[in-house]
């Protein structure tokens, strides 16, 4: 019994130690992810914080303001201790091997001052020496081997304070550096200390508010343009070289939340090709979070203040808004999110600096905490990496076993079924690629797929289906002989005969329509039901090479708002636009010959839907084409049976068309003013009677 007894008890202590070390290895952020609506996640960890390590676990004392880390590729670290005035060279082990405080500059010796910015090329050191306002290419004894100053070059804007806070070089030794207040992108430098112009800036979004800005200054005196605010492109705020020499940039969101490209990857020519081809949602040039948080008032947006590339690609990019890290492939998928602000727990930072990757593992330097924190990937981490470097290496089958193991884990990553996707693609199983790029809400990818499957499908059914258009030619022929044989006296046709003979000849029809009054209502409503239900029916079930909507957020209201206000506020316009001139009209049958040349561009709408099951992405031309000419088929019966209804030449009508277009938008004017009013006195007569309430 009393064996029982002990055995028990240790089941239960270590039961409660397991659970104490769980609670205290846990993270204290929240791991999240994006799906391509731009919705957050719930997603697994894919790195924990191992460790912090501050200036005494170095050796070398405390730090003071740290605002920038380097990774050799032999393993020495280098940290710019910006508040000491040094360069710290630390082996792999982060031991202390050598500290740069001054420099010898042919006889003098220099000290550094405020240094913000550090680069090792293999063989030189490369320091940002802010406070000195030069950059200085440095040997391991402290040696100075080349200076770069203040161009004084008249491209380089002289009002500019040259305090450079970030540099970098590339093999062929031309320098690299960012200079805060100048938005011309980075400063080049050749090896022997000569300026080289300037790479890749941002350019300025044309905005709504940016075209309003420049047309209203062409109204403005020399002087209210002077104080104008200006439309600049926003600076880089940091930056990193990869091996084979591509530049990789960030710029800060609190700029302007509407900017995308935040992380570029540029290439010699400094175009960016870090770019992401998903047609849908906010895939497209939009990185760090995509929802939006606002705080007291405030929106909050995420502020890159760093980023750095691995060996094999993979980019993280610090946010210092809320100390996250955000980790994206080289295929430009987002892959993790983690970190966090907070008072100093493990894991969040409190005024992060600059972040490094190296072998996998992700480190991240703290002004404020004055140390580095050491983030390890975890097990789903790891097997997230490795199937992005069997997919990378070609090893596609591979590569989609640690692919269903990640799903398996956790059926929100949507990066895992992309990976399918592409895996499946290489091997040839394109059915199976569609389906896991149509999970991972890939519409290129899926179309890609398509392509091949459908290719695939038509050369084995090739026979078949030239033997169903044999049929139907000849079903037609003989129809036709028969028709022939056996004619049928004209009866005049009905009221659908007549509506599609409209169709075809639209003037003469409506006149005989509107003689007669054989016009017809029932069909008119018809039509406009039909035109409403198509435009529902393109919105949910268009194919997936094309649909680029969230199938559960069709919003009925709205589309009804796009589709039969507009036709109600035509009708009511142009009956009233043409009653002031002399139109022979009436309301009825603008109502019905309106309604009845809607019917052309409701059928392209109905025939663009299984069209979008047969046609790839990069036939979209096809699809737009059909839809175009429906339009266009649909303004040219509108314009014919105007004339026809109100005895208009084609200079009146076309008149007519554009009074009534500005007779819309008056309406439209008058509607959101009636709403705004009702809106005020609803809650007017909700404040007094909350009042009267309140004070019984």
């Amino acid at each position: 019994m009393k064996k029982i007894l002990s055995i028990a008890a240790v089941t239960l202590i270590s039961a409660f130690l397991c659970g104490t070390l769980a609670v205290s290895a846990a993270p204290s952020y929240e791991s999240y992810g994006y799906n391509s609506w731009g919705e957050s996640v719930p997603q697994p960890d894919g790195y924990y914080a191992e460790r912090e390590i501050t200036g005494t676990d170095m050796g070398c004392g405390t730090l003071n303001n740290p605002q920038d880390m380097f990774f050799s590729d032999s393993g020495s670290i280098f940290i710019a201790d910006t508040g000491n005035n040094r360069i710290l060279v630390l082996d792999s082990s982060w031991k202390l091997q050598n500290e740069i405080s001054a420099v010898t500059n042919g006889d003098n010796s220099e000290g550094l001052n405020s240094p913000e910015g550090v680069f090792f090329d293999g063989t030189n050191i490369f320091v940002a020496d802010t406070g000195n306002k030069r950059i200085l290419k440095l040997d391991f004894s402290g040696r100075v081997l080349v200076e770069f100053k203040k161009p004084s070059s008249s491209s380089f804007d002289q009002t500019v304070d040259f305090k450079p806070s970030k540099v970098v070089a590339d093999k062929t030794g031309t320098v690299y550096t960012l200079v805060s207040g100048l938005y011309r992108g980075a400063i080049l430098f050749t090896p022997d200390g000569k300026f080289d112009g300037f790479f890749g800036s941002n350019s300025v979004s044309v905005t709504a508010e940016v075209v309003l800005n420049r047309f209203i200054s062409k109204f403005m005196t020399r002087a209210q343009r002077a104080k104008q605010t200006r439309n600049i492109p926003i600076e880089f705020t940091n930056f990193d070289i990869d091996g084979e020499g591509f530049v990789y940039t960030c710029t800060s969101n609190k700029v302007t939340s509407s900017e995308t490209g935040q992380l570029k990857k540029l290439n010699s020519s400094a175009k960016n090709i870090f770019v992401n081809d998903k047609k849908i949602a906010w895939a497209s040039g939009k990185f760090g979070d995509i929802e939006t948080e606002w705080v007291k008032g405030e929106s909050i947006a995420t502020d890159f203040i760093d980023v750095s590339v691995d060996s094999d690609g993979f980019v993280a990019a610090l946010d210092f808004t809320k100390g996250r890290i955000f980790q994206y492939d080289s295929s430009c998928e987002l892959t993790f999110i983690f970190g966090g602000k907070s008072d100093g727990q493990l894991g969040t930072f409190i005024s992060p600096a600059a972040v490094e990757s190296a072998d996998g593992s992700i480190f991240v330097l703290d002004s404020a905490k004055k140390s580095v924190t050491v983030f390890k990937p975890t097990e789903i981490g790891k097997t997230v990496r490795k199937a992005i470097l069997l997919h990378n290496e070609g090893r596609y089958s591979d590569a989609a076993e640690y692919w269903n193991s990640v799903i398996a884990n956790n059926s929100n990553f949507e990066i895992a079924y992309l990976g399918l996707g592409k895996a499946y693609y290489q091997m040839k199983d394109y059915k199976k690629s569609m389906h896991y790029f149509e999970l991972a809400n890939d519409n290129v990818g899926r179309s890609q797929a398509f392509e091949e499957y459908r290719s695939i499908w038509l050369n084995k059914n090739l026979p078949y289906i030239f033997a169903l258009i044999a049929a139907l030619v000849a079903a037609a022929v003989a129809r036709h002989i028969f028709k022939k044989k056996h004619p049928k006296a004209p009866d005049g046709g009905g009221k659908l005969k007549n509506i599609l003979r409209l169709l075809v000849h639209p003037f003469k029809t409506a006149e005989e329509m509107k003689q007669n009054k054989v016009y017809s209502f029932a069909a008119a409503f018809g039509i406009v039901f039909l035109f409403f239900t198509a435009n529902l029916a393109v919105y949910q079930f268009t194919g997936r090479n094309f649909n680029i909507n969230k199938p559960d957020t069709i919003n009925v209201f709205l589309i009804s708002l796009s589709t039969l206000l507009p036709f109600i506020l035509f009708v009511a316009a142009n009956w009233s636009v043409t009653t002031l001139l002399e139109g022979k009209g009436n309301f009825g049958q603008v109502f019905c010959f309106t309604a009845y040349s809607l019917l052309p561009y409701t059928i392209g709408l109905w025939l663009s839907i299984p069209l979008s099951y047969m046609l790839s992405y990069d036939e979209s031309a096809l699809m737009n084409g059909v839809t175009v000419l429906s339009v266009l088929w649909s303004l040219l019966v509108l314009v014919s049976v105007l004339m026809a209804i109100h005895q208009y030449t084609l200079k009146k009508v076309i008149v007519s068309i554009l009074l009534t277009v500005f007779g819309m938008l008056v309406m439209a004017f008058l509607i959101l003013m009636l709403y705004s009013l009702v809106q005020q006195i609803y809650v007017f007569a909700y404040t007094v009677f909350s009042e009267i309430k309140f004070r019984l």
